[in-house]
């Protein structure tokens, strides 16, 4: 899926998200108005699923500032425990999904008790891993991806993420072949690159999966569509192809990975597409020849 850099514009939601979060990092007082706001809401009893879902995102847009303020900074973990992770078994799936996006917006807490970081990185783990939702499951991973540093992993949390790796990969690739979100490619990516050792044991499923799903996408040029389809598939299969790369670079010494190869005959009129593979070619043939 590609993502249109004049959405928020367009979009009552990501123009109320920006509205929101520019209001209350520039307005002074703002903040402040809006917390109290919304404890208001999540304290009434009778609080509808709906109200409960527009905290929720509220929450998570305002999220990154509040953790930035020292007046909040005491109040957060209580926070997060008491009503974000709860919703996580809700049984409403939009409401699942919507703490996962507030949790991502609390990635960089540092929480004082020990238990509640690992209860969270475990709970975003059950919702990648076992919820039925699909929304939830995307979520759960654009959540979990932050709660990665680019570089390494803390112990702790590699002790948590590992022995579930595995289920996570796949079902992160599974994600990627059913929506074409290339936000979820960058994180399948930074998973295989900070667990390339671990990974070893599945990397042949991997990137056989990979390439099925790359045939998938550019077998897709020979349908009618229009130029917006056209320029997602260019970016799902740019996707792909960088996802690969990072699997070789990683893993590339292990010769069943590179016994993975795509034969096809592609054509198509669509300049930029092609552009992007004449332009790819070389690199993928090292990849996959």
């Amino acid at each position: 899926m590609c993502v249109d850099i004049l959405d928020e514009y367009i979009s009552p939601v990501s123009a109320a998200e920006l509205f929101l979060s520019d209001a209350v990092a520039k307005r002074k007082d703002v903040l402040m108005k809006t917390v109290t706001f919304l404890g208001t809401i999540i304290h009434n009893d009778r609080i509808t699923p709906k109200q409960k879902d527009g905290v929720l995102h509220m929450l998570g847009v305002i999220g990154n500032i509040l953790i930035k303020k020292k007046t909040f900074a005491g109040q957060l973990e209580n926070i997060i425990v008491q009503y974000l992770f709860p919703e996580l078994q809700s049984p409403t799936a939009y409401l699942r999904a919507r703490a996962c996006y507030a949790l991502r917006n609390f990635s960089k807490l540092e929480y004082s008790n020990a238990d509640n970081s690992s209860r969270c990185l475990t709970n975003l783990i059950h919702c990648l891993c076992n919820d039925p939702s699909l929304p939830v499951q995307v979520e759960a991973a654009m959540a979990l991806n932050l709660f990665m540093s680019d570089r390494e992993v803390e112990e702790k949390t590699k002790a948590i993420i590992v022995p579930h790796l595995q289920v996570i990969v796949m079902r992160i690739i599974e994600i990627i072949r059913k929506t074409e979100i290339d936000d979820i490619m960058i994180v399948l990516q930074k998973i295989v690159g900070l667990f390339d050792q671990e990974l070893q044991p599945i990397a042949v499923q991997m990137t056989g999966q990979l390439v099925e799903f790359f045939k998938q996408v550019v077998s897709t040029e020979n349908t009618p569509s229009d130029e917006t389809k056209a320029e997602e598939r260019t970016v799902a299969a740019m996707g792909v192809l960088n996802t690969l790369d990072t699997i070789v670079s990683c893993m590339g010494e292990k010769p069943e990975v590179r016994k993975n190869k795509i034969i096809f005959e592609y054509r198509s009129k669509d300049s930029h597409f092609y552009s992007y593979w004449h332009k790819s070619n070389k690199s993928y043939t090292k990849l996959l020849f």
